[in-house]
């Protein structure tokens, strides 16, 4: 297997020690890890192998800016944490892919909904997912239905950054790397 490069956004999230620690120890190949990220963090930097700053995902250079250092660096996957700046990713996608650069982010469409409790709920409903007729859609409504039923568990609120993901049946393992 080839040695792979990653960019991760939102670099400074309080669960990146988990995620680098997943990279890190793989056991199936090196992984070089770039972190972008708003704010200026020296403890950043003793995760990641390169860390840039980078500007806020709504502004206009955010793009940019990233499509600077992925080609600096030889990016061979994004992995946005962030839900704000999925749909800005995802739009650019080929833009990246013209510079050997995968961003690990679903269509605008998925993206669409899964940013958007209501959507979401509506695409369950939809789909023949049993969501009950409910009526107050709530965040802790749509955590419980996915557990429970679906046994999927994500940060669904729309935020700055990405808590998890992954399945209850994980175990222990992936609990721990939430601590």
């Amino acid at each position: 297997m080839n040695d792979l490069t990653i960019m991760i956004t939102a670099a400074g999230n309080q669960y990146m020690l988990g995620l680098v620690d997943c990279f890190k120890d793989n056991g199936e190949r090196k992984i070089r890890l770039v972190g972008a990220d708003m704010n200026n963090d020296s403890t950043i930097l003793q995760m990641m192998d390169a860390v840039y700053q980078v500007p806020s995902a709504s502004s206009l250079d955010y793009i940019d800016r990233l499509y600077d250092i992925c080609l600096k660096e030889k990016v061979d996957i994004i992995m946005p944490i962030m839900s704000a700046e999925l749909p800005a990713l995802v739009t650019n996608k080929e833009r990246f892919s013209k510079i050997g650069t995968i961003v690990s982010v679903s269509n605008l469409n998925s993206v669409l909904i899964a940013n958007n409790k209501y959507k979401l709920y509506e695409f369950m409903a939809e789909n023949g997912m049993d969501v009950q007729g409910e009526k107050s859609l709530s965040g802790q409504w749509l955590y419980d239905e996915l557990r429970e039923k679906y046994h999927l568990q994500c940060e669904m609120a729309a935020g700055s950054y990405c808590l998890a993901m992954f399945t209850v049946a994980d175990g222990t393992e992936a609990y721990r790397r939430m601590a």
